[in-house]
């Protein structure tokens, strides 16, 4: 999925499979109620640069529901990429999780990048910062209607564990 220039993108609530493929955009638009992107398949990732501005909900049930973007890392046509990306100004409203496991998550440039939804959770190997980017996440549980994998809850005493 490649998007350019000052687009308006409007996703129906649903599942949206890209395989063996990126979402890379620059510029534009996106918003969603309900949508999760499950990512599978050689050299996925994520792309996003420019000034977007994404507006995301998962869903609260289906097949991934709390997800916003979901990475295979193993798909059926091959590894995932090893890295994505989040570069320029943007607003990045993903209420829900996205899941980047053995990747390198990089935030570069100028980039200031706000996530302002009640709740967001991103999950990947590395996060690194090149030139004088930053991520801004605010993230409180209680403001969501989003269903909580128990693993990524958060117990009293301002201590994290992760729970099986």
């Amino acid at each position: 999925m490649n998007f350019s220039g000052p687009l308006k993108v409007t996703f129906a609530p649903g599942l949206y499979v890209i395989k063996d493929g990126t979402i890379r955009e620059s510029g534009g638009t996106f918003t969603g109620n309900g949508v999760s992107f499950f990512l599978t398949g050689y050299n996925t990732s994520i792309q996003l640069s420019g000034q977007a501005d994404w507006h995301l909900v998962a869903p609260a049930d289906g097949p991934l529901p709390g997800f916003a973007i979901f990475l295979d890392p193993d798909g059926p046509s091959g590894l995932a990429g090893s890295s994505s990306s989040l570069s320029g100004q943007s607003e990045l409203y993903f209420e829900g999780i996205v899941y980047l496991p053995k990747q390198e998550v990089t935030v570069s440039g100028n980039a200031s990048v706000v996530a302002p939804s009640p709740y967001t959770s991103y999950i990947g190997d590395t996060l690194r910062f090149v030139g004088n980017g930053d991520l801004v996440i605010n993230n409180d549980t209680t403001l969501t209607q989003l269903p909580l994998p128990k693993a990524m809850k958060v117990q009293t005493g301002l201590q994290a564990r992760l729970t099986r």
